[in-house]
């Protein structure tokens, strides 16, 4: 680690990607060391969730909580001031670019040396080619690369993360056909990956990261789980419709806001490509790229699950 200060924004540290980064940052720091050159900023998004951080402190005192408001221009100006690293993840909505455009600018006036940015596996295809959110999150790297004569850059470019959503109470169960094996990761495995691109930026400057580390199908995922828990445990295949209809409720949209609704509508739509055979880059898996960043083997699925508060719904 450089011996020049290192102040790190994680721009969403309630959401999982941005909390599990804040929690390997920590794991490798130590949560008793007291760091000179180095501090990390916490976002949050409403000043309830800031309070309740502050009163409440989840991690060590060189994580700063800050407020991220996300259409709050002059927090995110406050919360920016002084950092040189800025972990770039903004909520899902059709505005993607233009979200995070604000936030690029920002961090150009304000001096910051490094984004990381948190985007979508893709084929490397024409747009008309992949569904429109991974255009969108594409057309955001892009953004960030012209402005590479004031800062540096590297990209996670992330396809089935999260094995968590795919447990359920007694089956495993996700919005894909049973058999067909797709790229996946363990949400420890991006942190991990994150963390390390944060502590030592310099080192993966220009890096384009694809994080998908183990091919495997709901049918692949239900047997590992069955001889996890000993007990048979079925896979089951959801339809796209029925992951608009979740992805869409009250409970997941409740400020009703359209431009997330257009995003899931693109996301819906690429459920729908693979199950008719389309964007057949999301079948493809790279655990080289955890192994060579980390210096240790992938979190395979068997590993997650064993070790998995989560294994208890299996059981249910």
């Amino acid at each position: 680690m450089s011996s020049a200060k290192n102040t790190i924004l994680i721009s969403d540290a309630v959401g999982l990607v941005g909390a599990f980064i804040i929690t390997e940052l920590v794991s490798i720091i130590g949560k008793d060391a007291t760091p000179e050159n180095l501090e990390i900023r916490a976002g949050y998004h409403t000043e309830t969730e800031l309070a309740n951080a502050l009163a409440n402190p989840p991690h060590p005192s060189y994580v700063k909580p800050c407020l991220t408001k996300w259409k709050d221009v002059a927090s995110l100006e406050t919360a920016m001031q002084g950092c040189t690293t800025l972990f770039l993840l903004t909520p899902f909505t059709c505005a993607v670019v233009a979200q995070r455009k604000v936030w690029v600018d920002l961090a150009i006036r304000l001096g910051v040396k490094h984004i990381l940015h948190a985007g979508i596996h893709n084929g490397e295809l024409p747009a008309s080619d992949i569904p429109a959110h991974e255009e969108w999150n594409r057309q955001s790297e892009q953004y960030i690369e012209s402005q590479s004569q004031h800062l540096t850059w590297t990209h996670l470019r992330i396809n089935f993360d999260g094995y968590n959503g795919v447990v359920s109470i007694g089956k495993i169960q996700y919005f894909l056909p049973a058999a067909l094996k797709c790229g996946w990761i363990a949400r420890e495995d991006i942190a991990a990956v994150a963390a390390r691109v944060l502590l030592a930026p310099a080192d993966h400057a220009g890096k384009r990261y694809r994080l998908s580390t183990e091919s495997l199908s709901l049918e692949d995922m239900a047997a590992i789980a069955s001889e996890v828990v000993d007990k048979p445990i079925p896979a089951v295949s959801l339809k796209p419709e029925q992951f608009f209809s979740m992805a869409t409720s009250a409970l997941a949209n409740p400020d009703n806001d359209d431009q997330y609704v257009e995003y899931m509508k693109s996301v819906q739509s690429m459920f729908q490509g693979l199950s008719e055979g389309l964007y057949i880059y999301h079948l493809e898996a790279y655990p080289e790229v955890v192994e060579q960043v980390c210096q240790r083997p992938f979190l395979s699925f068997r590993q997650w699950l064993t070790n998995s508060p989560h294994k208890a719904k299996l059981l249910q």
